[in-house]
């Protein structure tokens, strides 16, 4: 057992997939699956079974998991803090889902700041991978979005993970559509309406439970650039998404739209480390977020 071999344990994990724990960390997927096997061998365990919606810790893997989670986040934290021997708190990074109100945020922060000594970096990915990142110590700051009906689920999830969270709003989700979209006239969009149309989803929202109406039709796309772009050249298309501002929908050719039923609520939230103080940096950069957020409320 070796700390590599907890890491590529954790990348499965939280992916669900050999496949895509390899492309997070730019290894081989065959040298991951050996590496599982050994680690298994030495454990004497079974840490994860295949299933249809990927690979899904065991019963008894999760307590192992759980502690090798908080092995790799304190080795990540020390190396993070004094790595080449010096310390390096003069590094601020946050990650977020991919909400344009987080980098506007960002960019504003970025732009009153006046200490040359330090470096700034901002992360757009999902939340699932936003959790991982703050665990492990990239991130000292970082913004989760979640269903608001499991609410109680994510903050299990981000404790299990070394984490605390602190919401930021909870707001409707709305159907952004094309204004070229055939359903860009009507008031509100019903399911029926809906289905005749192919989602485009995102691992913006952390999920809990399993994807609900699995045999959908869906395009999965990671940035926020290639969502517009595919709904303005495929007008059958929608992404679910909280409130944008008028200026962005009318400057890339969009519009929203409620559900005709009661809509789904989401909750945005920023996690950190347990007994993280957060520094100067942390609550300058949250002020900005409150700024930006605003239209959310």
């Amino acid at each position: 057992m070796n700390i590599m071999h907890l890491r590529y344990a954790l990348a499965i994990e939280e992916t669900g997939s050999v496949t895509r724990a390899a492309e997070r960390l730019f290894v081989a997927q065959p040298n991951i699956s050996r590496a599982i096997r050994e680690l298994e061998n030495s454990v004497g365990m079974e840490l994860f079974r295949r299933t249809p919606l990927g690979m899904v810790a065991t019963e008894e893997g999760k307590p192992f998991l759980n502690r090798a989670r908080h092995i790799v986040s304190e080795i990540d934290g020390l190396k993070s803090t004094y790595e080449n021997g010096r310390n390096t708190h003069g590094h601020f990074s946050v990650c977020s889902h991919g909400a344009r109100a987080y980098a506007a945020a960002f960019a504003k922060f970025v732009t009153a700041q006046t200490e040359d000594a330090f470096s700034y970096s901002f992360t757009e990915t999902g939340s699932r991978d936003v959790v991982f990142t703050v665990a492990q110590g990239s991130c000292g700051l970082g913004v989760i979005r979640f269903y608001l009906e499991e609410e109680a689920a994510v903050q299990q999830y981000v404790a299990s993970h070394g984490l605390e969270m602190r919401p930021l709003f909870t707001a409707p989700l709305l159907y952004t559509i094309s204004e070229k979209c055939p359903l860009a006239k009507v008031a509100a969009i019903s399911q029926k309406d809906a289905a005749r149309l192919t989602e485009i989803t995102n691992p913006a929202i952390l999920r809990i439970e399993a994807e609900k109406n699995p045999g959908a039709r869906r395009i999965r796309l990671w940035d926020r650039e290639s969502r517009v772009q595919t709904l303005n050249t495929r007008w059958d298309t929608f992404f679910w998404s909280a409130k944008e501002e008028e200026s962005f929908l009318k400057a890339n050719g969009l519009e929203q739209k409620p559900p005709v039923n009661r809509p789904s609520f989401v909750m945005d939230a920023a996690v950190f480390r347990k007994k993280y103080t957060p520094t100067r940096l942390d609550k300058m950069f949250l002020e900005y977020v409150e700024e930006q957020i605003s239209i959310y409320k």
